[in-house]
């Protein structure tokens, strides 16, 4: 009886134990990663003050640089660059913003700026500053810790993508309606995330609820709503969208209505 009652214990035992390692083993649901797509990356283009606008900056809105950690014997030069650019430009050198700082490598014995007469310097490595002034960007390149020059070539193209970028980097409902409009249209094609291409966005304020794409046989709230204009594409054809903070609206090109400011 003794041996009978030690066996089930035995085996109740093994049961429990089976029962617990089956209980912790069950798969728990992860939350779904977000992910954002990455902005464009830069190559070492000339660019001056450029027209682009910025359409998520305004008078008082703060950036936040992004930007590799600047060294700190690397400081001093920085604040060389900035403070040319304030002396060409007027301005004070605190308004002056930083939104770009890389690495880089120059081809050139200029730095890889297209300038007649420029200061010759050895190949090698360096740096690339963009910086903010008056809504308008300026790149600089540098070698290690001593020279720079302020390239002067016009770049509208990588004017644009830079505005792009930073819209991207700051404003996260931006980055997510893209996102959005991206997966959209790739579903709809049928075609992986990276083959949708963003062409542009801008941040909107829309006259009324219809988000400037008004519909046959509606009425709208006249009320002014902030949003944006999303385009992307996918080959040479292009998709626009509409949205607000909530919504995520296509709107043929036919159709649309932009705001006049």
């Amino acid at each position: 009886m003794r041996l009978a009652n030690l066996r089930w214990a035995t085996a109740a035992a093994v049961i429990l134990s089976l029962a617990a390692c089956s209980s912790s083993a069950a798969p728990t649901n992860a939350p779904t990663q977000v992910l954002i797509p990455a902005p464009p990356t830069l190559t070492a283009t000339s660019i001056v003050p450029s027209e682009t606008p910025l359409p998520i900056l305004a008078p008082g809105d703060v950036i936040n640089p992004v930007i590799t950690p600047i060294a700190e014997n690397l400081q001093p030069l920085v604040q060389q660059v900035i403070d040319d650019l304030a002396s060409v430009l007027e301005i004070e050198a605190e308004t002056i913003q930083i939104v770009r700082f890389e690495s880089a490598f120059w081809m050139t014995a200029n730095l890889g700026c297209d300038l007649e007469n420029a200061p010759s310097s050895e190949r090698g490595s360096g740096y690339q500053i963009i910086l903010l002034a008056n809504n308008s960007f300026y790149e600089y390149h540098t070698d290690g810790e001593t020279q720079f020059l302020r390239c002067d070539e016009v770049n509208p193209t990588a004017a644009a993508t830079l505005a792009l970028g930073i819209l991207l980097e700051l404003d996260p409902v931006a980055a997510e309606l893209v996102r959005l409009a991206q997966q959209r249209v790739a579903r709809q094609l049928d075609l992986p995330l990276r083959r949708i291409r963003i062409v542009d966005v801008r941040a909107m304020r829309w006259t009324d609820n219809s988000l400037g794409c008004p519909q046959p046989d509606q009425t709208y709230a006249q009320v002014e709503v902030d949003g944006y204009r999303i385009v992307v594409s996918a080959g040479e054809q292009e998709y626009i969208f509409h949205a607000d903070f909530d919504r995520l609206l296509p709107c043929d090109a036919e159709n649309e209505q932009l705001p006049d400011n």
